[in-house]
């Protein structure tokens, strides 16, 4: 019977003084049920499990496999109960369709099931396998929108919105991320700050951070009208940048990098030098390299630099602060797959002790050497289906590795394990510049403000419907 024409007759029904009591629908669904408890925990493979589902719709990775799937005919249940002197007696209606359903499995270390879940998207129901404690990654949500060039946090509970396309003038605007309040608004000339404007979406260049309180910010190219600034209030209350210091090495039309409080910038002679922000040299790179990246710790006592040799080859060197000196990170190849030109980010852990660099296919996990040493690789993270994302970034705690732009993908650095992911969605909508909280459990992007990971609130192990 179809859909209409059981509304039809039970509006018959209804007319004829009968009493149609809805009955919920069915708790269980029983085409999942059946399929997933033929997977022995410990037992059923990936490819078993595959065979069962077909390839993964929704996510894929070491880890797990989800899908959205359409099963059971949806049966929309109806009580249709008939007065009399002898009491109620009734009769089931039922109509056809199908449920939406939302199934993830999880995979041990030699790709084993560990364990399984589904939920139903009409209703909520669903079922987990019997002992097996698993949490699936959760789906990031938008929670405050914004639009903004460039996103710096404040604190975890503020961020500040930069807007450069204003005529040679730097608005700032502080903004809640918790309901989206706007609590002050800046504006001020660049003078001789050179102000950068936004250039595409992805990997976008970090051009401002905090130095003692007060906004930064460094220029896409550095020379005698561009210099890198501090931003501050006057005594007559006026708003405006300051440059910091000459910097009498920069060379016209030479691209610069703002890395934690230092500046990397290009020289006269086609090398790399590495400034302090009063342009005081800390160390130079001789060989003719091109800036590709650059990512600081909490300190800028290390700094991490991804160095263009060709189109296509590249080369990382670590800047020691405290010993003055810069090296070539060679026992850390950068291979690239095809197709795939620039690494577009890496990242560097607070404490300076971990880089994290986006190879295209892959992100890989190094522990970076102190003197004497090599580096070794922790981990390479794969990344789940077609998400590209381009910008990496930990958290301040360093208990986070956030990938973004386009797509999210969050790791638990304890043990590289995925938290949360979100793909289908682009850079455009996403927004990039991504910073997350200090605890990663927040990302602010130019398009607004994420949560990343469930909240405590919420069931571990839920599974979104989204």
């Amino acid at each position: 019977m179809t859909t209409i024409g059981a509304f039809a007759c039970l509006a018959i029904l209804a007319l004829a003084g009968c009493v149609i009591l809805p009955l919920p629908v069915p708790p269980t669904g029983t085409a999942v049920d059946s399929e997933v408890a033929d997977f022995d925990i410990g037992s059923t493979t990936r490819a078993e499990v595959r065979r069962t589902f077909g390839e993964p719709n929704i996510f894929a990775s070491d880890q797990f496999d989800i899908w959205r799937l359409e099963r059971d005919p949806a049966h929309l249940w109806a009580l249709v109960a008939f007065g009399g002197p002898g009491g109620v007696t009734g009769a089931e209606m039922r109509t056809g369709g199908s449920f939406s359903y939302r199934v993830a499995v999880a995979y041990d270390a030699d790709g084993k099931v560990s364990g399984w879940r589904w939920s139903r998207s009409s209703d909520g129901q669903g079922a987990a396998s019997p002992g097996a404690a698993i949490a699936m990654p959760f789906e990031p949500v938008r929670t405050v929108p914004w639009s903004a060039d460039w996103v710096l946090p404040s604190s975890d509970d503020e961020v500040v919105l930069i807007d450069t396309r204003h005529g040679g003038r730097l608005e700032t605007t502080s903004v809640s991320v918790i309901d989206g309040a706007r609590a002050s608004t800046r504006v001020g000339p660049s003078g001789e700050c050179g102000l950068p404007e936004p250039s595409g979406w992805f990997g976008r260049d970090r051009r401002f951070g905090w130095l003692e309180g007060e906004l930064i910010s460094v220029p896409r190219y550095l020379k005698p009208e561009a210099l890198p600034c501090r931003w501050r209030a006057s005594a007559d209350g006026r708003f405006g940048g300051l440059p910091t210091g000459l910097f009498p090495g920069a060379a016209p039309s030479r691209p610069a990098r703002l890395a934690g409080d230092l500046v990397v910038v290009g020289n006269r002679e086609g090398g790399i030098d590495i400034l302090d922000l009063a342009g005081e040299p800390l160390a130079t790179i001789a060989d003719s390299l091109s800036i590709s990246g650059v990512a600081a710790d909490s300190a800028s006592r290390r700094i991490l630099l991804l160095l263009g040799i060709s189109n296509h080859e590249f080369i990382l060197w670590l800047f020691d602060r405290a010993r003055g000196v810069a090296r070539p990170l060679e026992d850390i190849p950068i291979h690239l797959p095809s197709g795939v030109t620039v690494p577009a980010s890496a990242a560097l852990s607070p404490d300076g002790a971990l880089a994290a660099i986006w190879l295209g296919t892959h992100v890989e996990i190094w522990r970076l050497p102190d003197a004497g040493q090599k580096a070794v690789l922790l981990a390479t993270l794969s990344i789940p289906l077609v998400y590209t994302p381009r910008e990496l970034a930990f958290s301040a705690d360093g208990r986070r590795l956030v990938a973004a732009a386009p797509g999210i993908i969050v790791w638990r650095t304890a043990d590289w394990r995925i938290e949360a992911f979100l793909g289908g969605i682009g850079a455009l909508s996403l927004g990039s510049n991504i910073a997350p909280t200090s605890n990663g459990a927040g990302m602010a992007t130019t398009k607004g403000f994420w949560q990343l990971v469930r909240s405590e609130a919420e069931e571990p192990g839920a599974l979104s419907n989204r």
